[in-house]
């Protein structure tokens, strides 16, 4: 039984795979890898959650991809449950997000779903978001006060199942 429950798995994760890489064609073109993983659990069994990465490790601005990947999103949310699998953490404010965002330097930033689908990126300022999380804007000053459509990031993941 234990080996039928990996095949399934086995055969679950292509076919997210295979719907990932045929709506994020134009992506995949761009330059970006698209990983689907199956996770487990702290026992090694699997869980019928997979995580989802997109990457390109040159780097990217919203603009390269919000074309392909908010109607990626809306198909993807008809078919699967987006699953929040990121924690809340007391000293770093609110971090329970549906998507991580890591800059090239390696720095995540966690975002809802909705964020995403409404394009708030194109509207959002790093200090707007700050208070958002539960930061304290006040160790910010107006430098860091830019859109987040400009900042360079490395890679996106979440979790579906």
């Amino acid at each position: 039984m234990r080996y039928l429950k990996t095949f399934e798995s086995k055969i679950e994760e292509d076919s997210i795979t295979k719907f990932c890489e045929d709506n994020l064609a134009y992506l995949i073109d761009a330059g970006f890898d698209i990983i689907v993983t199956e996770n487990t659990n702290n026992k090694g069994e699997l869980t019928n959650e997979y995580e989802i990465f997109i990457e390109k490790s040159s780097g990217f601005k919203w603009d390269d991809l919000k074309y392909d990947f908010v109607p990626f999103l809306e198909l993807l949310t008809m078919k699967y449950e987006i699953i929040n699998r990121n924690k809340v953490t007391p000293n770093k404010g609110n971090r329970a997000k549906d998507f991580k965002f890591v800059q090239k330097g390696y720095d995540s930033y966690y975002f809802k779903k909705e964020m995403i689908l409404n394009d708030e990126f194109e509207t959002t300022t790093w200090l707007e978001y700050v208070k958002e999380r539960g930061d304290n804007p006040g160790k910010y000053d107006e430098s860091d006060d830019a859109f987040l459509s400009t900042y360079q990031w490395r890679s996106i993941n979440f979790y579906i199942k």
